[in-house]
């Protein structure tokens, strides 16, 4: 909760900084992951004393901490990332700085994902997701091609989009990162395939994107 609490403080400070633009796109979608992590952990503790909390139905999840340890892993290779891009942004200026900023904004967005999916193998902690919506049974009229919203169409026009999720905005900047990271896109969800440093095996490690 301690650590939480520091990295809000730290966007708030952060967030000052800047009028608008991708930088505090990516800030406010880090604090809504991290206000979602506060609020689980709350109920947890609350529920541990005995008080009364607010009830979140969510699937049961099994602690797995094999999987918790491979995802501290992954938040050590993140945080590297996190302090070469801030090293650089602090040696250059212009667009240079402006793109090492981003992408360190993009890395911490991408460690606090890890931290609920950390939380989820530590301790059991099930976070919501969102899931795709049956069709409703009058369907609506349709509508022209042409009448589709920018989103839309750009979502079904990136290489990397999962088909079968047709709501879901695929540029948004986590699913392009991954792309470019060369990991792969399920739904909500991109997984980062790995050799595993002690013996080679392979493994996965599985982020949730945040719009």
């Amino acid at each position: 909760m301690a650590e939480i609490e520091r990295q809000l403080t730290e966007i708030e400070v952060q967030a000052a900084r800047y009028d608008g633009g991708l930088i505090v796109t990516l800030l406010d979608a880090r604090r809504e992951a991290l206000l979602l992590a506060r609020t689980l952990i709350e109920n947890r503790i609350h529920a541990e004393a005995g008080a009364a909390t607010v009830e979140v139905t969510v699937p049961a999840v099994e602690p797995d901490e094999a999987r918790a340890a491979r995802i501290l892993g992954g938040m050590t290779s993140v945080q590297q990332r996190i302090e070469e891009a801030e090293r650089e942004a602090a040696s250059g200026g212009g667009l240079i700085q402006a793109l090492a900023l981003s992408r360190a904004e993009t890395e911490r967005l991408t460690l606090a994902q890890l931290q609920m999916g950390y939380l989820q193998a530590k301790y059991g902690i099930a976070f919501p997701v969102m899931v795709p919506q049956p069709a409703a049974s009058a369907a609506p009229a349709a509508q022209p091609a042409d009448t589709a919203t920018e989103s839309e169409e750009a979502a079904q026009t990136v290489a990397w989009a999962d088909s079968r999720f047709p709501s879901i905005d695929y540029t948004l900047l986590p699913f392009e990162q991954a792309n470019r990271d060369g990991d792969q896109i399920s739904g909500w969800w991109t997984i980062e395939s790995t050799r595993a440093a002690v013996d080679d095996s392979p493994q996965r490690s599985f982020s949730q994107a945040t719009s």
